[in-house]
């Protein structure tokens, strides 16, 4: 794809004409791409992150994970909206694995389980992460997941669902796999004209809305600090660096001034399944 088609993509997507099995098929693609490309455990996440304004307390990180703090702060953020700790967690959409393993080993779950629908992702996942306790990962498709009812209490969502062909039955899916008075925790990016369509899926009569908020400010400011090294990334290849950087919502591309402008909104919201 090149990088005019590409704006050309992600302007539809803003604008919510991008038909959802066009969605699902270039979002996956990447994915894999990115997987197939990156084999090193120097990128273990693909989220555009989240990082806490001057007034806000910094949180607290180790030092082999400090160079990981803008995209580790998204799951940071959202953990902060769900107990975690002695939980059976599972994560819609793992990507490359990093979220998972911050949760596991920051938030103490009782299970903490990766699911991606990439089975690259997937084998990368087992292997950069393979010594974190209580951590696994499983190929699945989040419209038709691998498990069984009431398996979880918490269901993790980080970024990952505007690549699905049909969010109403992803939606479904969560309800099926959550424990009563369970919860989905989710954050995406969503163009304005997508909201309805949006807000139609989660309106599933056993999901009550319990936490909204449009955090594109913290957004940016992780998309800013990790700018310089995506492009030291990016630089290192020789053939599609204007696609990656549209992908990567590097300062100036479409989907860094929508989010910037707030044509595009970030939404970070919890739900909790009813009894």
């Amino acid at each position: 794809m090149s990088t005019k088609l590409l704006k050309r993509f992600l302007s539809a997507i803003n604008q919510g004409t991008a038909p959802q099995w066009l969605q699902k098929f270039v979002w996956r693609s990447w994915y894999n791409l990115m997987a197939w490309r990156w084999k090193d455990d120097q990128w273990t996440f693909m989220n555009y992150g989240w990082l806490p304004s001057a007034k806000q307390s910094v949180f607290p990180l180790d030092s082999k994970d400090e160079p990981d703090r803008a995209f580790i702060g998204l799951y940071h953020h959202l953990a902060q909206c769900v107990e975690l700790s002695g939980k059976c967690v599972v994560e819609v959409g793992s990507g490359r694995g990093g979220g998972a393993s911050y949760i596991a080993r920051y938030h103490h779950p009782r299970s903490m389980v990766g699911m991606d629908f990439s089975s690259r992702a997937i084998e990368l996942s087992k292997r950069l992460h393979r010594d974190i306790p209580g951590l696994s990962f499983l190929q699945g498709d989040a419209e038709q997941m691998p498990f069984d009812s009431d398996s979880f209490d918490v269901v993790l969502n980080v970024e990952s669902s505007h690549c699905y062909g049909n969010m109403a039955a992803f939606v479904s899916e969560v309800v099926r796999v959550l424990k009563p008075d369970g919860y989905l925790a989710w954050v995406d990016i969503r163009g304005k004209e997508m909201l309805a369509t949006t807000e139609k899926a989660f309106q599933h009569p056993q999901l009550t809305l319990v936490h909204s908020e449009l955090i594109n400010e913290g957004v940016v400011r992780a998309l800013d600090a990790a700018s310089e090294r995506k492009q030291q990334a990016i630089d290192r290849i020789s053939v599609g660096q204007g696609v990656i950087k549209q992908f990567a919502a590097m300062p100036g591309t479409p989907l860094y001034k929508g989010l910037s402008n707030g044509s595009v909104q970030y939404l970070c919201r919890v739900y909790q399944r009813n009894t």
